[in-house]
């Protein structure tokens, strides 16, 4: 007999971990199912376990952040790529991560002690969108927050975390 275990009883971690491995086995079921013998299927099979293989020391030690950042990758390489960019995405989003989540309620108080006013944006605020060069004043992260290579600033009163070169939303602070 088969038990069932509440989805309430995993953690964040847990969820993101059984995420990770679901689609990792749909990549192994893609790649060996339209393989037919050929040599490039097969590299790029070893190349996706080797790749999940590493990620997942990351995983395992990751905080929050880097889970999130490792999911928002794996989305992104799915989209992309495929079973086998989802794979790719997970771990280049697990080295890229965001404000983890343990610090995301004091980041959140220090943003709002600033009282950094609110960039109104017409379209959907989501991790991925271009915002724009002008209008919008981009802050730096303190170094505290250990994420120095993003700037952060308030959409549509939500905290987002933007690549300063591209002016692509990283990450939103909730």
């Amino acid at each position: 007999m088969l038990h069932q275990i509440p989805k309430a009883a995993f953690s964040h971690r847990d969820k993101v971990a059984i995420f990770l491995e679901r689609i990792f086995c749909l990549s192994v079921s893609h790649v060996l199912n339209s393989t037919g013998g050929k040599t490039m299927m097969k590299t790029m099979l070893a190349s996706a376990v080797v790749l999940v293989a590493l990620s997942a020391p990351i995983l395992a030690q990751a905080q929050s952040g880097v889970a999130a950042g490792a999911t928002t990758g794996a989305v992104t390489g799915a989209v992309v790529g495929g079973p086998v960019g989802a794979a790719v995405g997970a771990g280049v989003g697990a080295v890229a991560g965001g404000i983890a989540d343990e610090t995301r309620p004091r980041f959140r108080s220090y943003v709002s002690e600033r009282r950094v006013p609110s960039y109104r944006y017409e379209r959907e605020v989501r991790v991925g969108a271009d915002l724009p060069e002008s209008g919008v004043t981009y802050y730096e992260v303190p170094k505290e927050y250990g994420v120095t290579k993003y700037r952060y600033t308030v959409v549509n009163d939500r905290t987002v975390l933007v690549d300063p070169g591209t002016h692509r939303i990283v990450q939103i602070v909730e």
